[in-house]
């Protein structure tokens, strides 16, 4: 998108990436930091929503097997508490059970984030092979 500014040689033509950055440049600090507190909270920081809740699970990394609590869970990941060392890469096999059937959905994840509380892991694989994998447990246990 552009937009038409008027100088003194006439009009020129500017992006409003161009425009805005202009602006933003010729603010003060102050104003800067209230524009930012202003947009930060209505820009979407995740791509799926996140549900919070504490499951017990079992998961692999590099051949050696943990348990550990879920913590949340979203359409592209999981938060594991965790007080073991682990690196930002490394592959996860993950086993999370179903409360009120028995069975359980297994998915691959790679570490993405790590901090003092656990591991945040990212689905290798897309939602819709994570639903269907759901699917199928929960017509499997239904059939029994």
């Amino acid at each position: 998108m552009t937009v038409i500014d008027k100088n003194s040689d006439g009009f020129e033509e500017t992006s409003v990436a161009d425009r805005l950055i202009e602006l933003i440049a010729s603010m003060t600090d102050t104003e800067q930091e209230k524009l930012l507190n202003y947009l930060e909270p209505k820009i979407p920081k995740r791509k799926h929503q996140r549900h919070t809740g504490y499951i017990f699970i079992r998961y692999i990394i590099d051949n050696q097997k943990y348990k550990g609590i879920m913590k949340d869970i979203s359409g592209g990941g999981v938060f594991v508490e965790t007080n073991k060392s682990f690196s930002i890469g490394q592959e996860v096999f993950m086993e999370i059970p179903f409360s009120n059937i028995t069975g359980s959905v297994k998915i691959k994840g790679l570490i993405v984030r790590l901090d003092e509380n656990g591991i945040g892991i990212k689905f290798d694989q897309t939602k819709h092979i994570i639903m269907d994998q759901t699917r199928q447990l929960i017509m499997h246990n239904i059939k029994k």
